[in-house]
């Protein structure tokens, strides 16, 4: 098996701020990819700066959007959120924005894609797959703190759908107790999702125990793992032989580094 270095990574839900995530957007032409894990195919086809942006005038009122990228005749105007109770005002601020830019600045591009960036939000995900699949697409980021205290950023796309994959060669090389799991993958974000079971559609909010596995094939990886309750009301306070809990854990793997056989590793739903 494969010399490498796993190190628990420390998750806040108070560390990080929607300006660290506004700032790494303004420079999304010379964003840190080192840094960026997951971000979603066609976000990352993107290759030049935003727009210019500036307030609007409009009926009694002025608004600014976060993010503008014109892509042929595509126009995606992102409302980013991070923080602990406003990522649901997204939808309204990106549909608003959405439908300004259609009706008052048509001549920029002739279609108009509302995005949402924030947090894991169950009132997001819920709303957009009910109603809104194919009108607005659904962005969520978690930021860690790296090992030298630099942010990560690890994106997904909750309503991108998976399919059923064998258990790819180097995340075998990787641990051999992945093999233990089904593996789900999604090609959006080129991201595994590891199961006890065989899951053919992809849930829009996870209901039982899984891991996440972002990056791999030679370079570093995010790992997570955890319990999801289901429905229960409030927090889950459900917790796995092995420690692990609604909250999850965060690693990071690098290859290549010798390995140290002291180091916290990923239980790979040992003993749930």
């Amino acid at each position: 098996m494969t010399q490498t270095t796993w190190r628990e990574l420390k998750f806040d839900p108070a560390y990080g701020k929607e300006a660290d995530l506004q700032a790494i957007f303004n420079v999304w032409h010379e964003r840190p990819r080192a840094r960026l894990f997951g971000v979603p195919d066609w976000l990352d086809l993107i290759d030049h700066a935003p727009l210019s942006r500036g307030p609007r005038p409009s009926f009694g009122y002025e608004f600014t959007t976060d993010v503008e990228f014109v892509v042929g005749s595509l126009r995606y105007v992102l409302e980013l959120k991070y923080g602990a109770k406003f990522e649901p005002l997204a939808l309204a601020e990106v549909l608003h924005h959405a439908a300004w830019l259609r009706r008052y600045e048509a001549e920029a591009a002739s279609h108009v894609v509302p995005v949402i960036v924030s947090q894991y939000s169950s009132w997001l995900r819920l709303a957009v797959d009910e109603y809104l699949r194919g009108v607005v697409r659904l962005v969520e980021v978690c930021m860690l703190e790296g090992v030298r205290g630099e942010p990560l950023f690890v994106f997904d796309a909750p309503l991108a759908p998976w399919s059923v994959k064998a258990t790819p060669s180097w995340l075998t090389d990787l641990t051999e107790e992945s093999a233990k799991l089904h593996w789900h993958y999604v090609a959006e974000t080129r991201s595994w999702f590891g199961l006890q079971r065989e899951r053919t559609v992809r849930p829009h909010i996870m209901d039982e125990p899984y891991v996440w596995v972002v990056g791999g094939g030679g370079k570093p990886v995010v790992v997570w793992e955890g319990l999801a309750g289901g429905r229960v009301g409030r927090r889950s306070p459900l917790r796995s032989e092995s420690g692990l809990n609604a909250d999850g854990r965060y690693f990071l793997h690098t290859p290549g580094q010798p390995g140290d056989p002291r180091a916290v590793t990923p239980t790979w739903l040992r003993g749930v």
